[in-house]
């Protein structure tokens, strides 16, 4: 566990990286109360795809699991948070959990791609460009109390045919319902909105 730290000026906050030719497990790992001033690329950075243009397919698929992080406050970055599983190994990335995230200033929202067993609670990002969420071919999706804080662009793109299990919960669900932009092959009944 790491607690009660500051970053002022990096280029990261929390990253981990490889790909199929690396392989690896990183796991169990909890993140608490982080301030950050100041990110040149991302708040939470999770690639199982690591320099995939330089290198050729291997079979050690890389494993992320169990990541848990809470209490982060970010003023300014360029990307917010970018989670990228394995379409070849589904479980790739597994049980990762944000809660009480607030990113003040940044570029571009949240993009995830081929996680399962995902949870966020209390999320609060402002991107200048939009989506807010972009959730692609995950599994088991809850989003609690999350919203978009930038009213001009779009709130939640959900897309891909794997697409499973995605449950938004909110206060504002009237808001969610207007703010969700279904890509090609999302089968709408994976989809649950509640308040």
């Amino acid at each position: 566990m790491a607690q009660n730290f500051t970053v002022k000026n990096a280029q990261y906050g929390f990253r981990v990286k490889s790909n199929q030719q690396r392989g690896g497990t990183a796991e169990n790992i909890w993140i608490k109360n982080l301030q950050i001033n100041s990110l040149s690329e991302a708040v939470v950075e999770l690639d199982t795809y690591y320099e995939r243009r330089n290198t050729f397919y291997a079979n050690f698929p890389p494993t992320f699991q169990n990541i848990n992080i809470e209490d982060l406050n970010c003023k300014n970055t360029v990307n917010s948070i970018s989670i990228y599983g394995l379409k070849e190994q589904p479980l790739a990335i597994n049980n990762f959990n944000l809660k009480n995230i607030n990113i003040m200033k940044a570029r571009s929202g949240m993009e995830m791609s081929n996680v399962q067993n995902v949870t966020l609670e209390n999320i609060k990002i402002m991107p200048k460009y939009g989506p807010t969420y972009d959730i692609e071919d995950s599994q088991h999706v809850t989003v609690s109390n999350s919203g978009c804080e930038n009213p001009n662009i779009d709130c939640f793109y959900l897309a891909g045919k794997n697409l499973q299990d995605i449950q938004l919960n909110n206060d504002g669900v009237a808001q969610i319902k207007k703010d969700v932009i279904f890509g090609v092959g999302v089968d709408k009944t994976q989809v649950k909105m509640s308040e």
